[in-house]
């Protein structure tokens, strides 16, 4: 059975040499914990072969379920409990013995469009459904010791932004889609200033719902309540 399996790895090889845009390894060791995995260039190209199984709304897929054969360093994404991509910023962070907790219970949606926002030292995330039409997103609030989960809801709202980021006091939003009935923002790019809150709303290039928004064109703006 290793012989077969080792033959069918080979048999990638020249596929994968062929490939473009591929980062070899995959992944690299760069700490002296093994729970701590580099990742070369996001993992954005694997080479061919690669396989995971979808999702089928009951049972998680984890990254590290993925199967690379032309790459067996990516194995080590499995075992892993902190994934470095950017060596630079984290292992400062992460320091020598870096360990994590299990903090909140969270529901089974996806959660996606993480945004530290350091004026107020929160943490925000998205809900996408299940279920649909659900507009507030989660905030961490750090400054609690503990740290506190509860709702967060934009004014307006923004439905199911499925990716963010934060530049220079503004926590930008990229909506993927929106709902009337939701009162929500349409498909389009979302700016919050922190302190004060307020909002403004850059409609996307084609201003329809549907696919997450890729590019933009300023066409207006909307200064919302503060």
């Amino acid at each position: 059975m290793l012989q077969v399996h080792v033959l069918a790895v080979l048999s990638l090889l020249p596929l994968a040499l062929a490939q473009t845009g591929v980062t070899s390894p995959l992944t690299f060791q760069c700490h002296p914990s093994s729970s701590v995995v580099c990742v070369n260039h996001y993992a954005a190209v694997l080479p061919y072969h690669f396989f995971r199984e979808p999702p089928n709304g009951s049972t998680p897929v984890p990254y590290g379920a993925t199967e690379v054969p032309a790459d067996a360093s990516f194995d080590a994404v499995a075992n892993a409990s902190f994934l470095v991509f950017n060596a630079d910023e984290a292992l400062p962070v992460l320091g020598a013995n870096p360990t994590y907790d299990f903090m909140f219970q969270v529901s089974p949606a996806v959660h996606e469009a993480p945004v530290y926002v350091p004026q107020k030292n929160w943490l925000l995330m998205s809900v996408l459904a299940p279920p649909p039409g659900y507009l507030p997103q989660l905030l961490v609030d750090l400054n609690q010791d503990p740290p506190t989960l509860s709702e967060y809801l934009s004014d307006p709202p923004v439905y199911a932004p499925n990716g963010g980021t934060f530049h220079q006091g503004l926590v930008y939003w990229g909506e993927s889609i929106g709902d009337e009935k939701s009162r929500a923002l349409h498909d389009g790019r979302l700016t919050c200033e922190m302190q004060p809150l307020r909002e403004v709303t850059i409609p996307s290039e084609v201003g329809n719902r549907g696919q997450a928004s890729g590019r933009w064109i300023l066409r207006q703006t909307r200064q919302c309540r503060s």
